[in-house]
């Protein structure tokens, strides 16, 4: 997938008061017996959620302060495995508002993700196998109509959680 969007400023580091840029695709998990709602689906229909955050693209450089580099430099500097981001993209599964939990935290992680911020435009390439063998993930058949959600936020307007802009 593509997803590109205007966006006026490259948010990609994160402070108190600094957020960064990211975008979200959520898709019907294979476990989903009905079109999940589209805001985090719910209890009986889970989503799976690939995750882009501008601040995860480069590797955060332990040397700079904790709010300047990323969220998880206190675990990087602790040897934390968790802390320790392999790719800009989160692979995560949800049943409902607040209930996102991530799926890669093997060192196994099937979604794959870059992305440019180019003449005031970000352009983002998630890439996974169209099979999966996680029925939390999304499956793709050929022929077939797959729902999709799509959020985006915007770092240097606050955006950050549940505050975004969704398709």
């Amino acid at each position: 997938f593509l997803v590109e969007w205007d966006d006026g400023t490259e948010d990609t580091k994160l402070d108190e008061d600094k957020f960064a840029d990211a975008v979200a695709l959520q898709f019907p998990s294979a476990a989903a017996k009905e079109k999940p709602h589209f805001g985090m689906g719910d209890p009986e229909n889970t989503v799976n959620i690939w995750f882009w955050k501008a601040a995860w693209q480069r590797p955060a450089d332990i040397t700079e302060s904790y709010a300047d580099s990323d969220d998880f430099v206190g675990g990087s500097l602790a040897g934390n495995p968790i802390s320790e981001r392999k790719s800009p993209v989160q692979n995560i599964v949800a049943q409902g508002f607040g209930s996102a939990t991530d799926m890669e935290t093997s060192a196994v992680q099937n979604v794959a993700g870059s992305s440019t911020w180019q003449a005031n435009r970000w352009a983002v390439v998630f890439k996974r196998a169209l099979p999966s063998q996680n029925k939390l993930d999304v499956t793709f058949n050929e022929g077939t109509v797959t729902p999709i959600a799509f959020a985006v936020w915007n770092g240097s307007d606050s955006n950050r959680g549940g505050r975004k802009a969704l398709s």
